[in-house]
């Protein structure tokens, strides 16, 4: 499985695929992701649990629920007192965790599965340190 809306398969005209992209004022985003508005908190819980529902899982010897999937999912509040405003954004993300190839005795699909996820979280992992040491002033030395 590719880059996938994990609402999108609720509606039957949605495109599931997901594609990230890459503007100077914007920085990455994911373009043209299901947006689903909430009124009550009760509504942002079934949009969770249907993202939950879609996730892919899959099973082997370390886990018998083993999630294959990177989520996302981000919530904007919008809260309008008289005339005045305030909005808000939190993210939350759910990451599939690594595991050692060898322990899993995963085989086909679910290994490559496994190495993706890992190589991803790997990545992301170089990503974050870098990011830490572009915050803190620190510079790396170049390879050559």
């Amino acid at each position: 499985r590719g880059r996938e809306d994990l609402l999108a398969g609720a509606t039957e005209d949605a495109d599931l695929d997901l594609f990230v992209r890459f503007k100077e004022n914007a920085g990455f985003f994911v373009e043209n992701p299901l947006i689903v508005e909430c009124k009550e908190p009760e509504d942002l819980m079934s949009v969770f649990q249907e993202g939950h529902k879609n996730r892919a899982v899959a099973s082997h010897s370390l886990n018998h629920d083993s999630s294959r999937s990177h989520s996302v999912m981000t919530v904007y509040v919008d809260n309008y007192l008289g005339t005045s405003a305030t909005h808000g954004k939190i993210s939350f993300v759910d990451l599939a965790g690594s595991e050692r190839l060898k322990d899993s005795k995963s085989k086909g699909v679910t290994m490559k599965e496994t190495a993706n996820i890992n190589r991803s979280l790997f990545v992301l992992g170089k990503v974050i340190s870098l990011l830490g040491d572009i915050s803190t002033g620190k510079r790396r030395k170049k390879k050559k």
